[in-house]
């Protein structure tokens, strides 16, 4: 399948992800969108999970995953929070700058050595984000 594919696949999907995120706060407390959401994401990581033969095995790795989705689900949380509040045009690509703080821990902790080209882009990825705000 390749990467590009379902990369695209991504942008769409997580961009009828925010909006539908935005119509839902409008009526609904950010807990209940969150608990919501969290059932379909279980929904659907259920379905997937059942459709292959792999199995869970205890390890170190097995509990990062479960500690990604925790801090997965609180930075949704917040991000809901700030739709209750902001324009999801500026909110959306605003938190969509997160990327940046994973160059980051990339280059210090899993030794990724990146281009000039890459931290330029982060430099200029971060003065968007302070166009939309300011």
């Amino acid at each position: 399948m390749g990467w590009l594919f379902p990369c695209m696949l991504t942008l769409l999907l997580w961009g009828l992800w925010g909006f539908c995120y935005k119509l839902s706060v409008e009526r609904l407390p950010a807990t209940v969108v969150l608990l919501m959401a969290s059932v379909g994401g279980l929904v659907v990581a259920g379905a997937l999970f059942a459709t292959t033969s792999q199995r869970l095995v205890l390890s170190p790795y097995l509990m990062l995953a479960f500690v990604a989705g925790l801090i997965g689900n609180l930075g949704t949380f917040f991000f809901i929070k700030a739709l209750e509040s902001q324009k999801l045009s500026i909110v959306v690509p605003l938190t969509a700058l997160y990327p940046l703080v994973s160059l980051v821990l990339a280059a210090i902790f899993m030794g990724e050595r990146l281009q000039l080209r890459h931290w330029l882009g982060a430099i200029l990825a971060t003065f968007a984000g302070a166009l939309l705000v300011f």
